[in-house]
C-alpha cells in the first residue's frame, strides 16, 4: 500500500471544507494515499480528534475507507466518561466519527505503521461502562505486541459512532486504519466476510451472513473464525435419533485466539461439549488430552455459559440447561500461556 501525500493539498481543502454532518468522502480510492494532514509537526497524518465529541471530527467515515494513517504522538491519554477507554490502556487516544445506519455490519482493522516500533495497539468503540477486555465485542486488545487488532460489530443505532485508536503501552505511535462496510450477498468478498457467493441463502456453503456453512462431509475449522461475524456455522443433522450432533476438528492458535462455531438450538433444547482424542475418544482421565482452551456458550445478546474441566481431567467441557430457542455461538478461547498451535477434536451435541 502506497502511503504517499500526493494530491495533498486538493484532499486538505475537500475535507477541511467539509462539515461534520456531511462528512468527508474518504472511500474514493484516488484519495487514499492524500488522506494526509500535518499533525503537529510530526509527520504527515488524517487529522484526528484527541477528545471523543462529534463536533471536533475533521472528517466522518461513511463507507468502506482504507489506508487512514494516525498518528498519536502528540495526543494524550484519554479517559473519556462518554465512550470510556479501552480498559483503561495508559496510550494516547484518537477519536475518527462513522456515520452509521442501525443494522449496518461493519468491520475495523488497525495496525503498527513501522513493526520496528514498540507499540501494542487497541482498537474500541464507544465502550459502555460494564465493558471489560475481552468480554466486549467493542474492543480488540490482542496479547500480543504489535499485532493487528480487528473486530466486526452491527450498529444498534443510527448516527455518528466514535472508534477509539488507543494503546496499551504509554506514549503514541504511528498506525494504519481500514474500515470496512461489507455488503453480504454481493459477491464481492471483502475484509469483513468469511465468504460471498452472491446470495443470501442458507445451506449452500455460505450463509445468509456471509459465513463458512460446515456441512456436507465439511467437519474442519475454516479460519478465521474468531468472532461472531467470520463463526463457522454447525449444521447439525436433523431427523435422526437425539441428541443432534457432531465433531469439528481444528486448530487454536497462539495466546488468546478464539474458535467460534454457530449453532442453532430448538426452545428448551440443551447444549453439550466435550473435547476428544484424535483417535475420536473421549477426552478423561484414562484417555487425557491437550485442551489449552475454555469452552464458553454465548448467546447472541452477548451473555454467556462458561464450560469447565471434567472432575479429576484436564478435559474441556460444557454443559448446560434449557434454553431458549436461537442462535448460540461455541467458543474456544485460548489459554493465556499457550505460545503453539494445538490440534483439537470437540463434539457438539444438541438435544431437545
Amino acid at each position: 500500500m502506497q502511503r504517499t501525500s500526493r494530491l495533498l493539498a486538493a484532499v486538505l481543502g475537500l475535507c477541511l471544507g467539509a462539515t461534520v454532518g456531511a462528512g468527508c468522502n474518504l472511500a474514493d480510492p484516488s484519495l487514499y494515499e492524500a488522506l494526509q494532514q500535518p499533525d503537529g509537526g510530526v509527520g504527515s497524518s488524517v487529522a484526528v480528534s484527541d477528545a471523543c465529541d462529534p463536533s471536533t471530527m475533521p472528517f466522518v467515515i461513511t463507507k468502506t475507507t482504507t489506508d487512514i494513517r494516525i498518528d498519536t504522538r502528540n495526543l494524550t491519554s484519554a479517559i473519556d466518561t462518554t465512550c470510556g477507554s479501552a480498559n483503561g490502556t495508559p496510550g494516547n487516544d484518537a477519536f475518527i466519527a462513522m456515520q452509521v445506519v442501525a443494522g449496518e455490519y461493519w468491520h475495523a482493522h488497525l495496525s503498527v505503521l513501522s513493526r520496528t516500533e514498540d507499540r501494542d495497539p487497541v482498537l474500541y468503540l464507544e465502550l459502555p461502562t460494564d465493558c471489560s477486555g475481552r468480554t466486549c465485542d467493542e474492543v480488540s486488545d490482542s496479547c500480543h505486541d504489535d499485532n493487528d487488532e480487528h473486530f466486526g460489530f452491527r450498529a444498534k443505532k443510527t448516527g455518528l459512532l466514535m472508534l477509539g485508536i488507543d494503546d496499551a503501552k504509554v506514549g503514541g505511535g504511528e498506525y494504519m486504519l481500514e474500515v470496512f462496510k461489507p455488503v453480504c450477498g454481493d459477491g464481492v468478498r471483502i475484509h469483513g466476510e468469511a465468504c460471498d457467493d452472491g446470495n443470501r441463502m442458507n445451506g449452500d456453503g455460505c450463509d445468509r451472513d456471509c459465513r463458512v456453512e460446515l456441512g456436507n462431509g465439511q467437519d474442519t475449522e475454516v479460519e478465521s473464525n474468531d468472532d461472531v461475524f467470520y463463526a463457522n456455522v454447525v449444521e447439525l443433522p436433523t431427523g435422526g435419533p437425539e441428541p443432534m450432533t457432531r465433531t469439528i476438528k481444528g486448530a487454536i492458535g497462539q495466546t488468546c485466539d478464539s474458535d467460534f462455531f454457530s449453532i442453532n438450538v430448538p426452545q428448551g433444547g440443551s447444549v453439550h461439549v466435550r473435547t476428544e482424542t484424535p483417535s475420536a475418544q473421549p477426552c478423561s482421565a484414562s484417555n487425557p488430552v491437550a485442551t489449552p482452551f475454555d469452552i464458553t456458550l454465548r448467546a447472541n445478546d452477548g451473555t454467556s455459559i462458561p464450560g469447565a474441566t471434567l472432575p479429576g481431567t484436564d478435559c474441556a467441557a460444557l454443559d448446560t440447561g434449557p434454553l431458549d430457542e436461537g442462535e448460540y455461538f461455541v467458543v474456544l478461547d485460548a489459554h493465556a500461556d499457550l505460545t503453539v498451535s494445538t490440534a483439537y477434536r470437540i463434539k457438539i451435541s444438541v438435544e431437545d
